[in-house]
């Protein structure tokens, strides 16, 4: 008869009792018998960078990391090639401990690496942009309030003050990411279910616009979205680690 994976096949060949789950590695062997100690799971390879990162290309206007700095360095360097300036404030510190695919990365502990305003971050009317990084936070501390009302940990953000022009990318104490922007013509507040991310693991995030429609991602999976063509301009530096320029709302974070 055949050989069918995932269902119960009958007489009549009608398939009952389908499986429904995960699968992966399944072998059957002839004329081989494996010793038990041969079926141990396997171990999953470390997350990696190149995992979900997208590759650097002419129009990333910001990229920002301290990778394989000893441990206490304090350079936070662009690699865009854009001439941006970044100003560590606070200041945000070089660490070995908590490390993802590389020998250093960096610490936000209340405190918070600055880009200084450029026309280069302007979002026009119907543009595609990408933003997204790494990060692995505790998900306490002081929080500070999106447009809705939402307590948050800012992971990066343009805009000075709740209500102004601008936009934030945003973690919550329960789980959830989020994202907010106040535009030219119309504003936007979206917010993923809770536990999407877990505390003290490393997680991709990524807000993306194609089309007018915007994604929120979290490691590789659309957790909310919504439509929104207008520009979005704010004379706000970039602020990473902190919800907004001014205010509490930091993040305690490792982050590459």
């Amino acid at each position: 008869g055949e050989f069918v994976v995932g269902s119960l096949s009958d007489i009549d060949n009608t398939y009952t009792d389908n499986y429904r789950g995960m699968l992966d590695d399944f072998r059957v062997t002839n004329t081989t018998v494996y010793n038990g100690d041969k079926f141990a799971p396997p171990t999953k390879h470390k997350i990696l960078l190149s995992d979900y990162t997208v590759s650097t290309c002419e129009n990333t206007v910001l990229q920002l990391q301290s990778r394989d700095f000893p441990e206490g360095n304090t350079v936070v360097n662009d690699y865009s090639g854009k001439d941006n300036i970044v100003i560590n404030t606070g200041v945000v510190n070089t660490t070995t401990s908590n490390i993802l695919d590389s020998v250093s990365v960096l610490h936000f502990n209340n405190k918070v690496v600055n880009v200084k305003n450029s026309t280069q971050f302007d979002i026009l009317s119907g543009d595609d942009f990408t933003i997204d990084g790494w990060f692995n936070a505790s998900l306490t501390g002081t929080t500070n309030r999106s447009t809705e009302n939402v307590n948050g940990y800012g992971i990066i953000s343009k805009t000075n003050l709740k209500g102004d022009l601008g936009w934030v990318v945003f973690l919550t104490p329960t789980g959830s990411v989020g994202f907010q922007a106040k535009g030219q013509t119309d504003d936007i507040h979206i917010l993923s279910a809770e536990d999407v991310v877990q505390k003290d693991t490393w997680h991709h995030f990524a807000v993306t616009r194609s089309n007018n429609k915007l994604n929120v991602y979290i490691d590789g999976v659309s957790r909310t979205s919504a439509y929104i063509n207008t520009s979005i301009i704010s004379t706000s530096p970039v602020t990473v680690g902190k919800f907004y320029s001014s205010g509490t709302g930091f993040l305690k974070s490792y982050m590459q």
